[in-house]
């Protein structure tokens, strides 16, 4: 243990150049924990605040145990910029640390999702067909599958004209809808010249610098089942994408992302952990561990629909030629098959249709109607016309058909689901979101515990060719464990020795019944901020809608009954609030709306505000994410506006960041999955409606409320201020949570020791922070 802590105090001081530098306290006891969890393959679930240290406290132990024994971990992370600083930045400095302590280093890569990297020979094929249509002549050596003819291609297509008459940029469609004539002609000269590169990574999509249209990138890439194999590609000895699985399978410690686990435990498919490819793994780490249950029900979620078949339609008949009779017959009866989803589905939803239009499937309800037949040997038909152009890899529309195919398998797979109950598993029928005159068939897993723990946690155990073990006796645990379903049985195939893998799941935001969520043999344990004398010096504000003239905003309608908030009237009382708390702090403010509508609302009232002032971005300003928070970021005093999605990984230096608003609680609307996800809290804890309520929808939303207030404090420097405006958070005056509820929410901003319901002192502290930065600020500069 005493090595651990050393090479942790070791990398703590290569990282801040402080030669006495020492771990902090909760770090040191997270160190210890993970180590303990991978000596004796345990699970841990952390509640590690930001400024922690999660990355060494979790990557020491994983590096020195490859040192020492040659065990491997798989680390998981919720985004690519997590991925990105665990490469670049925390790894590189852990392994130095080993390497010092050992003589070993301990060797790292970063193992996306096939479709992460671009296919050159996707690239190729988009690439000549788009310079061919264009008139441009390609030399017979740029048809060829090498670096250097790919090269060529990245130069000729600086030739492709992309505008036509009108001042609108002429569009391509290669296969994924229509696109930008300038965006995919960007992208695929990047990709061409990608090919060019030693590392694999530089053909990674987070490493492309342009825009990225729908459409665009699944033009340049291919998912596993789309391939058609090393042995067969022509550009098999310069694919990226095998590439980056190699040097995966050499090293140490191997960096994915969520969605990587979350296709592994509903597929049940060894995409990383049982993959022969990938070898063997003893250890898991999963950051942002709070957000792997939603990902893994997301990943698991399918429709069908008329617009889903009519989209294979369309595949089917730009890919081959309606004069085939087969292929005539196929068109004919897909476009039937369409029409009778819409009705059969629209019959039902018109039928009985819940809130929001909402129909839940009982057990015995089959949403399509007795179709699903019909629809799976429509789908096997499609396969079968398409799969013969799947064969030649030198013909450009290989690609499209192999993509075809899988489409057409995973709508006949799909289509088991919507129409059959499993436990688990939330069935329900509802208008199309894209168009409401379209009704959809929707599935989704609901309780995804044993899924984690049979696909993730544990594995099949490997052997060699001479029958030996590849994995300690010690970590055997006998057949899989049977699924939430008391009345589910095992397959003879299921009942396989396994081995169990340390797992160490931690994030700044963990509910308390994490593990049970999540499969893991574990309660959540707590370790204590580091910036907690920043939290002290900051301010919560809640206000009061105590006085007549606020119930009146707040509730228009309600005349002589208890009040109750309305949102709509909430959006235009909270945008006065902010208007003067952004007058006050001077700009530098992240203001997050609980719905676009009135994000948007906010955005148009503080560009009329202070217009010429500072700059007020929003997330509706046609920009990617990653160039609105730069944009943020480094012009200090602008206000970005956003919503849900800005709750979570936005981070800005103080200076830009002193005030975070939220509008009021972002709780989710009531949805199938969630309703769900409640009755089968009612079933397991024994609970009423009311307490399995709070424990999903409001733990969900104050998480999302815990995550959105920490934008404001991320280093020990940081001050300002957190205004939750969303009076029913005060048990004062007529409006207010229920109790339980209430102390949920509020125990999200427990850290912001210092609160008021007043405006003023609001405005005033903001007013004092902007002054000592204005008074700072010519010092800094210079």
């Amino acid at each position: 243990m005493s090595q651990v802590l050393d090479v942790l105090t070791d990398a703590v001081r290569r990282t801040t150049g402080l030669p006495n530098a020492v771990a902090r306290p909760g770090q040191v006891t997270f160190t210890q924990d993970t180590w303990d969890a991978m000596s004796g393959s345990g699970h841990v679930a952390a509640s590690a605040p930001v400024g922690l240290g999660k990355s060494f406290a979790t990557a020491v132990p994983a590096m020195l145990r490859a040192a020492q024994h040659g065990e491997r971990t798989l680390m998981s992370t919720e985004s690519i910029s997590l991925q990105t600083q665990l490469i670049e930045k925390d790894l590189p400095v852990v392994a130095d640390a080993v390497e010092a302590a050992t003589g070993v280093r301990p060797r790292f890569a970063v193992y996306k999702g096939w479709s992460n990297t671009a296919c050159f020979q996707a690239v190729a094929a988009h690439a000549l067909t788009l310079l061919d249509d264009a008139g441009v002549a390609v030399p017979v050596a740029a048809r060829q599958p090498t670096p250097q003819a790919l090269d060529v291609l990245a130069r000729l297509l600086a030739k492709v004209p992309t505008a036509g008459t009108s001042r609108e940029p002429k569009t391509f469609d290669l296969g994924q809808g229509p696109v930008p004539g300038a965006d995919m002609v960007a992208l695929l000269a990047w990709a061409a010249r990608a090919a060019t590169k030693t590392d694999p990574s530089d053909a990674d999509r987070g490493r492309y610098p342009g825009n990225l249209p729908d459409g665009a990138w699944a033009s340049v890439s291919v998912s596993t089942a789309e391939c058609i194999g090393v042995s067969q590609c022509p550009f098999a000895d310069m694919c990226a994408p095998a590439r980056a699985r190699t040097r995966a399978a050499e090293a140490d410690v191997v960096v994915t992302n969520h969605h990587m686990l979350a296709v592994q435990a509903t597929t049940s498919a060894p995409v990383v952990i049982g993959n022969k490819t990938l070898g063997t793994f003893e250890h898991v780490v999963v950051d942002e561990a709070h957000t792997l249950p939603g990902i893994v029900r997301s990943a698991g979620a399918c429709e069908i629909s008329a617009r889903r078949i009519g989209s294979l339609v369309a595949g089917l008949r730009s890919l081959m030629d309606d004069g085939d009779r087969a292929v005539t017959r196929a068109l004919d009866d897909g476009a039937v098959l369409a029409e009778q989803v819409s009705e059969v589905l629209g019959r039902a939803l018109r039928a009985v249709a819940g809130p929001g239009g909402v129909v839940r499937l009982g057990e015995e309800d089959d949403p399509l109607g007795g179709l699903g037949q019909a629809i799976s040997g429509w789908a096997a038909q499609v396969g079968a016309l398409v799969t013969p152009l799947t064969e030649d890899p030198h013909v450009p529309s290989a690609i499209k058909a192999r993509r075809m195919v899988a489409r057409a398998e995973s709508l006949s797979a799909d289509v088991r689901t919507v129409t059959t109950h499993a436990w688990g598993v939330a069935r329900w029928a509802q208008p199309d979101e894209r168009d409401a005159n379209l009704p959809v068939a929707k599935a989704s897993p609901v309780d995804v515990a044993s899924a984690l723990y049979n696909t993730l946690w544990t594995a099949p155990v490997p052997f060699d060719e001479d029958g030996a073990a590849l994995v300690d006796e010690r970590r055997w645990v006998g057949p899989r464990m049977g699924g939430d379903d008391p009345d589910e049985e095992l397959d003879d195939g299921e009942s396989e020795q396994r081995y169990a893998l340390s797992v160490t799941a931690c994030s700044g935001t963990m509910p308390a019944g994490y593990g049970a969520q999540a499969g893991l043999r574990a309660t959540v344990k707590d370790y204590p901020s580091p910036f907690a004398e920043a939290y002290s010096q900051c301010l919560l504000y809640v206000p009061r809608a105590a006085d007549d003239q606020d119930i009146s905003a707040l509730c228009p309608s309600t005349f002589g009954r208890r009040p109750r908030l309305e949102t709509g009237a909430h959006t235009a009382w909270a945008a006065a609030k902010i208007e003067a708390l952004v007058d006050a702090s001077g700009g530098s403010a992240l203001i997050l709306a609980a719905t676009a509508k009135a994000g948007r609302e906010y955005a148009r009232r503080l560009r009329e505000s202070f217009a010429g002032r500072f700059n007020v971005l929003s997330q509706w300003d046609g920009r990617t994410a990653g160039a609105l928070v730069a944009q943020w970021r480094a012009d200090t005093t602008s206000v970005l506006v956003g919503t849900r999605s800005l709750m979570t990984g936005t981070d800005a230096p103080g200076d830009t960041c002193q005030l975070v608003v939220l509008d009021r609680i972002p709780r989710a609307a009531s949805n199938p999955v969630d309703d769900a996800r409640v009755e089968s809290a009612m079933t397991r804890a024994e609970v009423d409606r009311w307490a399995a309520d709070r424990w999903v929808y409001v733990t969900d939303a104050s998480l999302l409320l815990e995550q959105a207030a920490g934008r404001l404090v991320r280093s020990a420097a940081d001050r300002g201020v957190v205004a939750v405006l969303d009076p029913r958070l005060l048990k004062v005056g007529p409006l207010s949570y229920p109790e339980p509820t209430r102390k949920v929410y509020l125990g999200a901003l427990a850290a912001f020791t210092t609160r008021t319901s007043e405006l003023v002192a609001a405005t005033d502290h903001l007013a004092t922070l902007d002054q000592a930065r204005r008074a700072t600020a010519p010092a800094r500069a210079a």
